[in-house]
């Protein structure tokens, strides 16, 4: 035999078969022919105490024989005529609703929950397991369950750019309604304020977890969520825990020192706890599902988010001097200690007893955002972000405004005109109107990205009213902008279509672009720019 490169061919050549071969095949054949007979013969005298050989003959073994070969020509029909149909393995998103009572927030050390499978509520919404393309657009955000103060108000999820982590855009759902007449209420969504709150976790090599009496002994010190992956048929399964982009405990510890629960008062001032942004790392074998091509609408795989419950924490703060400096660390009496709060033994429930949100359908790449793009080569130099509507009212409700797609062909004529490279436009248009799309699309996905964006403002009232207004749906848009598409540019603004930025600095064919502003900016390393507001009308007169 040849060796080397053609080893393989070699020996896939033919060659004679030996007679002696032949016959111990036909002798295995020959064997497995008769292992059935034998098995009936076996069957049929089972258990019998006499002499075997007066049952030989018998009608008994003639019919067992019969009924054997019978049985097996129906199973191969059956088999035939009735092939198993390729198995639909699409899960509608559902929300499993713990009982408040299940977390006893007035003993310590923390008690183990009182929770099991059966007694969660169980609300599913059956189309959110059939299509991406309208995966945000169908979400629930609106029929969001009540019930369970600890489920985050998700507002806007997907995959970062990189494929390693979800993104997630939630809202405070407690700040929907406050002041006096709502105290009960306020009370009831405390949880809300605890999801800001990061908990340190041990994860233990059994699969377990538990909540670490001090961050030196925790493995994940700043969490709040399991996630569980899982693909469609369940034969992949993977868990990890949140990240925060930052902490929020220290930035509303360098806010103002102000708690950030207070139980008493309109309890809006903390505008920076309106939206709750975190991400789940995707494990590397779901990383790769994100990045192969899909027939179909149809998601890569799920994921399960599960909130760690613990009480919000009321007048402390788990900061150390790694986050605060030995200068401005809190004093020693609003410092939260774990190890009084949580013990050193309470584990977190079974993922199937906790409440939770359930088979969140994650999209590929190409259908939830933009591919990555490193510092050195942002793909924009400046954006804006606006959120708007074909009809809306104004604050207070006291009027209508019905000429918004008038305002945005105009909003993004302007823009362009003096310098902008992109614009991400919001629509919140709650009917199926098509008057914003259309806009938008005259000028083409190069300058333009529309997104349908339905959710509504849970309180449209003034910001002086004793139960003072909640732009919930406009600040998680404004979220999901940054997040989507933040890392796509070098400079992003939040404005509404009725502001115009106007730059004061001109180009050298003397015309005003914000291109010569910016560049300003970078030689002076400033990162954030303040505008003077004043009221105008834009001269339509002399717009190209």
């Amino acid at each position: 035999m040849r060796k080397g490169k053609n080893r393989f061919v070699v020996m896939r050549q033919k060659r004679k078969v030996k007679s002696y071969e032949l016959r111990f095949f036909l002798l295995i054949i020959a064997g497995m022919a008769c292992f059935p007979l034998l098995y009936l013969h076996q069957r049929v005298f089972a258990g019998s105490s006499g002499n075997r050989s007066t049952y030989k003959n018998t009608t008994a073994a003639r019919n067992s024989l019969k009924n054997f070969y019978a049985t097996r020509e129906r199973r191969q029909q059956h088999l035939m005529h009735n092939k198993p149909r390729p198995r639909d393995y699409s899960k509608p998103l559902t929300a499993y609703l713990e009982p408040i009572d299940s977390l006893e927030t007035e003993r310590s050390p923390l008690p183990l929950r009182n929770t099991a499978s059966s007694r969660l509520k169980k609300v599913t919404f059956p189309t959110m397991h059939d299509s991406c393309s309208r995966l945000m657009e169908d979400f629930p955000v609106d029929s969001f369950p009540m019930e369970d103060p600890f489920l985050p108000w998700i507002h806007d999820y997907f995959p970062s750019a990189d494929t390693q982590y979800i993104q997630f855009v939630a809202q405070n759902r407690r700040r929907c309604d406050t002041g006096e007449d709502h105290k009960e209420t306020m009370k009831f969504w405390e949880p809300q304020i605890a999801l800001f709150q990061p908990v340190p976790v041990i994860a233990e090599e059994d699969g377990s977890y538990r909540l670490a009496p001090n961050l030196d002994v925790a493995t994940h010190k700043e969490t709040r969520f399991q996630c569980q992956f899982h693909t469609a048929d369940d034969r992949l399964s993977r868990i990890t825990l949140s990240e925060f982009p930052f902490n929020y405990e220290y930035i509303n510890f360098r806010k103002g020192r102000k708690p950030m629960l207070s139980r008493s008062g309109k309890d809006t001032s903390l505008y920076w706890l309106s939206q709750l942004t975190f991400k789940c790392p995707i494990p590397l074998k779901f990383q790769s599902l994100l990045l192969k091509t899909s027939a179909g609408d149809k998601p890569s795989f799920y994921v399960d988010l599960i909130p760690i419950r613990t009480p919000a924490r009321v007048d402390q703060t788990l900061l150390t001097a790694n986050h605060t400096g030995t200068q401005n660390l809190p004093p020693p009496s609003s410092v939260f200690n774990p190890a009084k709060a949580f013990g050193d033994s309470h584990y977190l429930p079974k993922i199937e007893d906790a409440g939770r949100w359930a088979n969140l359908p994650v999209c590929h790449r190409d259908k939830t955002g933009p591919t990555v793009s490193t510092k050195a080569e942002k793909k924009h130099q400046l954006v804006a972000c606006t959120w708007t509507a074909a009809s809306y009212t104004r604050r207070g409700d006291t009027l209508t405004i019905s000429d918004s797609g008038k305002r945005l062909k105009e909003w993004i004529q302007f823009h362009l005109l003096v310098g902008f490279d992109h614009l991400y436009v919001y629509d919140n248009t709650d009917t199926d109107s098509e008057n914003l799309r259309v806009v938008a699309e005259e000028f083409g996905s190069e300058h333009v990205t529309y997104h349908r964006w339905p959710c509504r403002v849970c309180n449209n009232n003034r910001p002086g009213h004793k139960n003072p207004g909640e732009r919930s749906s406009q600040y998680a848009a404004e979220a999901s902008c940054r997040e989507r598409y933040g890392s796509q540019t070098e400079w992003m603004s939040f404005i509404d279509t009725d502001e115009y930025l106007v730059p004061m600095r001109v180009d050298e064919k003397g015309e005003y672009n914000w291109k010569v502003v910016l560049e300003e900016m970078n030689t002076k390393k400033i990162a954030v720019m303040k505008l003077l507001s004043s009221r105008g009308l834009p001269r339509v007169d002399q717009m190209k």
